[in-house]
């Protein structure tokens, strides 16, 4: 498929569960991260709330409701399915431009390559609902996300369109 975009692609991050959907970010100081659930035919603009300031990386946590991180001209944001609203990622980046990040899932961090300063590390930012809303193993509302966001005393809450049904964990 070919993209047309109104400003240089800095970065593609590609769905590993659902291959069709990709985010891109733009050498653009507006509308600088985008998503496409068609393989780029049509985007949209996810990136209201952001600085204005050049997008050059962007990873998503894929086991955390789309937990979206995108590395700035300077700063990291994130935001989810469940608290779409941009926050600050992390404290203590050095104020250049941050190259690339990536998820380390062994170790719950998230790694940023910087210009000229080395590579720095956070823990994974995790807004999570205890909430199952579909019968699904994976993905926004389902169990396995719920199982995980959950510690001792919590009460896991399943939507009435799903009582009494069986999910099936692969």
């Amino acid at each position: 498929t070919s993209v047309t975009t109104p400003q240089d692609i800095t970065y593609i991050y590609i769905s590993t569960i659902e291959p069709q959907k990709i985010w891109v970010t733009l050498n653009a100081t507006s509308g600088q991260v985008r998503v496409s659930n068609d393989m780029g035919s049509n985007f949209t603009i996810i990136s209201t709330g952001l600085p204005a300031l050049s997008a050059r990386s962007v990873v998503v946590d894929e086991e955390d409701e789309d937990g979206v991180y995108v590395a700035m001209n300077i700063g990291v944001y994130y935001k989810n399915n469940l608290n779409p609203t941009w926050r600050l990622h992390g404290t203590g980046l050095p104020l250049v431009a941050l190259n690339e990040i990536e998820i380390q899932r062994a170790s719950n961090k998230l790694r940023v390559g910087t210009y000229g300063r080395g590579v720095w590390e956070n823990h994974l930012d995790y807004i999570c609902s205890c909430n199952v809303t579909n019968l699904s193993d994976i993905g926004p509302g389902s169990l396995r996300p719920a199982v995980k966001c959950s510690t001792d005393g919590d009460t896991i809450t399943f939507g009435n369109s799903i009582l009494g049904q069986y999910i099936d964990l692969t």
